[in-house]
């Protein structure tokens, strides 16, 4: 998901989903061409030391339209590639490419459109140290910088989820 935020008066941050995928998440993605290729799940880690051996990277497409973006159809050409015997190591190296190209575009056109020149990238996905390197390369490019945390601190999205819906509902605990 890729969402604004907006600080208020209150100190608190408005949030506005901007643009996300319109059916896989990245990380089932992930897992699902991971699994497929013998990995255990979840896949992010393994498939990260499998693309690292890659001698090349297998192209897959990317489908961003503005802030919307479809990674089912990435991730069927992946599957398909496995069953038609391709290389893990290249595959595993096209599915990190295909993710970091997909955030690139979507965090591109969105940033363009709402004059953004400060990115924060959360979650397991972006744990990922060649989507990192790749999206902090693009967007500097397009004079936009990106704020990752350290990967250590941004395991699973899941967790930054329910730290924000606690502290939304902490006034509530009083």
């Amino acid at each position: 998901d890729l969402l604004l935020a907006e600080k208020q008066t209150d100190s608190t941050y408005a949030l506005t989903q901007v643009g996300g995928s319109k059916d896989l998440h990245a990380g089932q993605f992930v897992d699902r061409v991971g699994v497929a290729l013998g990995l255990q799940f979840p896949a992010g880690a393994a498939l990260e030391q499998l693309a690292a051996t890659a001698a090349d990277c297998i192209e897959l497409p990317v489908a961003v339209h503005q802030g919307d973006v479809s990674l089912s159809g990435p991730a069927t050409a992946a599957l398909r590639k496995i069953e038609a015997g391709a290389d893990p190591a290249a595959l595993a190296a096209g599915v990190q490419y295909a993710l970091a190209e997909t955030f690139v575009r979507m965090i591109r056109n969105v940033a363009a459109q709402k004059e953004i020149f400060d990115v924060l990238l959360v979650g397991g996905v972006v744990s990922n140290a060649y989507i990192r390197r790749h999206m902090i390369e693009k967007l500097a490019k397009r004079r936009i910088r990106v704020w990752i945390p350290e990967s250590r601190f941004s395991p699973d999205n899941a967790a930054g989820c329910a730290a924000y819906a606690f502290r939304q509902g902490e006034s509530s605990y009083e």
